[in-house]
């Protein structure tokens, strides 16, 4: 990979193609060929990443109950999630509006006599076992014309008020820029690439654009305009794709938007019947840790309960990260397990596939152009199932 005409022929490589590894094929000193072969694997392997110096934690970060417009009580809700689904993480996000003709959750629950809010509030914190089971303090807001609905996530229950603006159910611009300002709190679009709701993210600033992105829900997956699992309706420019090219840059996630009790687990007759699952890789499984990791975007998409294992590095660096090259090569790499095989892996930058790969679940390879003064990439996985998974993205700078 050090020869004088590679940046000239090629625009992707493969650590297969280093000096070393074809100076062992050709050779030819006595040694027999499981011990050449051997080598062979070492010198391949040199150009993997040490191994990520994060846990992983997996959670469903949207659902609802019947202080607005579900099925279940809080308690049910949180215990469904922890003991049937066994999550080590999720959020309830009922609606502000609190369902149709019921309190909004800033009115007063009939059953306890307390606001809806605060019974979400002290619910949360009730089952909330720092290093076991985290619930980040979440709720749905409607937000339009900016996000429609859009799901809110606070890093602390200390600092979780409601976000109210000048009209309940809509947001201005001045108040998406005041709620943009806040470093203890994510948001982001559910149901983006619908009419109704629905996001449009051409045009806009990128202090405008969400700091999550719900790749997937129950109703369908929002990668691009009519790809794979679509919803109802699709309108063009409002897709995760969309996001990433008009200078957004959030963290990757996919909920299942439970209204029935079934959180984090895959109920055939519901939607696509899969659930919605993140993978954050955090120090440890609390508010503050997971809430960072999200924020700093080492997280990814999948569908479907069964666990998916995802690691993807540019240049060492994790998902999520803003790097800048540091050599003419950028070496891209990853690493695929769980629960169920891997049928396919693309490589997405700057909006399309350059790369994939076959039954390969795990790789190392090397991308020598520069193609923007910023590139993207994410990770594609289709799974043997059928299912997917997205990564958060990485951006490379020249």
């Amino acid at each position: 990979m050090n020869h004088q005409d590679r940046n000239q022929a090629k625009r992707f490589d493969s650590p297969e193609r280093n000096a070393r590894f074809t100076d062992l094929v050709y050779s030819c000193d006595g040694r027999s060929r499981s011990e050449i072969n051997s080598e062979l694997s070492k010198t391949v392997r040199a150009f993997e990443p040490a191994e990520n110096p994060y846990r992983l934690w997996f959670g469903d970060l949207h659902g609802h109950t019947n202080l607005s417009d579900g099925l279940v009580d809080p308690d049910t809700f949180f215990r469904n999630l922890r003991d049937e689904a066994k999550v080590d993480f999720c959020a309830l996000s009922d609606h502000d509006h609190g369902g149709v003709g019921k309190p909004p959750l800033w009115g007063i629950d009939p059953e306890t006599g307390k606001i809806k809010w605060q019974r979400i509030l002290e619910t949360a914190n009730r089952y909330y076992e720092p290093g076991k089971f985290t619930t980040i303090p979440a709720y749905e807001r409607d937000s339009y014309p900016w996000f429609s609905n859009m799901v809110i996530y606070f890093r602390s229950a200390e600092n979780a008020n409601l976000i109210r603006g000048a009209r309940d159910g809509e947001l201005t611009e001045s108040e998406l820029r005041a709620l943009s300002e806040r470093r203890d709190v994510l948001y982001g679009p559910h149901t983006c690439g619908t009419i109704n709701p629905g996001t449009d993210l051409t045009g806009r600033p990128a202090e405008l654009m969400p700091r999550t992105f719900e790749i997937y829900s129950r109703g369908g997956a929002y990668e691009m305009y009519d790809g794979d699992f679509p919803a109802s309706t699709g309108v063009r420019g409002c897709y995760y794709a969309d996001a990433l090219e008009n200078g957004a840059k959030p963290a990757c996630i996919a909920c299942t938007d439970d209204h029935a009790g079934f959180g984090g687990r895959d109920v055939a007759d519901r939607g696509y019947g899969y659930a919605g699952m993140t993978g954050v890789y955090a120090e440890n499984n609390t508010r503050e840790a997971i809430f960072d990791a999200l924020a700093a975007r080492r997280c990814y998409a999948f569908m479907g309960a069964k666990r998916v294992t995802v690691d993807f590095r540019i240049n060492g660096c994790s998902m999520g990260e803003e790097i800048r090259d540091s050599d003419d090569k950028r070496t891209i790499f990853f690493s695929i397990g769980g629960e169920t095989p891997v049928d396919r892996v693309d490589l997405i930058k700057n909006g399309r596939s350059v790369v994939f790969f076959r039954n390969a679940p795990r790789k190392a390879f090397f991308d020598y152009t520069h193609e923007r003064d910023e590139d993207w990439y994410y990770l594609r996985i289709r799974l043997k199932d059928g299912r997917y998974a997205w990564t958060s993205p990485i951006w490379v700078k020249k």
